[in-house]
């Protein structure tokens, strides 16, 4: 964000009404999109340190082990 002359800017959007109150936070009114310069939010948390614990939240959930009552498909399956 950027701040000259009593104009402020936040990727090159110039911020119109800034800190109006919502119901579930602050809205900055802008007068153009900002459109995100990455293609996953990943991509963002994976650069910055301060968020290395979400980093890690974002990552894919090892496989599940197998459980040791499922039957191996190498073996037999053993029937009286």
């Amino acid at each position: 964000m950027t701040a000259e002359a009593n104009v402020v800017t936040v990727n090159c959007a110039r911020i119109i009404h800034g800190n109006q109150v919502a119901t579930n936070g602050v809205v900055h009114v802008i007068d153009r999109v900002i459109r995100a310069t990455g293609s996953t939010i990943q991509s963002y948390v994976e650069v910055d340190d301060e968020l290395t614990t979400l980093a890690v939240s974002l990552q894919p959930p090892h496989p599940a082990e197998p459980s040791r009552t499922q039957q191996n498909p190498a073996e037999p399956s053993r029937t009286q």
